[in-house]
């Protein structure tokens, strides 16, 4: 039988082990009150992404010059709150996409933290397209 002190030092090295995983690189994706995407990253490397009108890109080297994600795509605003955003991606490793404040529910009572439509992205080449709903905007600028 474990003592108390095995027990705990047992889920102390656990939560550590947890702790020390490394995380997949999170792209967010999400609209501004214009209806312009915006962009923001979570994790290690260098990190660029551009766009133009309708279009948008963006790339994470893990040291500059070393292709690690490269995505391209296009995020179409319909005449409501709807949009379509469609993905192509490129990536040595896996990584997340979080669509914030976008749902797959039009309803306008969707609570901020459930309109979050997250896609998990396998290494190699990638295709995808989400029909979503734009219910929050957000400024990455302004924080």
């Amino acid at each position: 039988m474990l003592s108390p002190a095995n027990i705990l030092v047992c889920c102390s090295l656990l939560v550590f082990a947890g702790c020390s995983k490394p995380s997949a690189p999170l792209i967010v994706l999400s609209s501004n009150q214009d209806g312009k995407f915006q962009f923001d990253y979570v994790g290690s490397g260098v990190y660029s992404y551009s766009r133009n009108l309708d279009a948008f890109s963006f790339k994470v080297e893990r040291v500059p010059g070393t292709s690690w994600i490269q995505a391209s795509g296009v995020m179409k605003i319909g005449e409501s709150n709807d949009v379509v955003v469609t993905v192509h991606s490129t990536s040595k490793n896996p990584y997340t996409i979080k669509f914030k404040g976008l749902s797959k529910s039009s309803d306008d009572d969707v609570p901020e933290e459930r309109a979050i439509e997250v896609v998990e992205v396998p290494a190699g080449n990638w295709s995808c397209t989400n029909n979503l709903f734009i219910i929050y905007t957000y400024d990455f600028l302004k924080r």
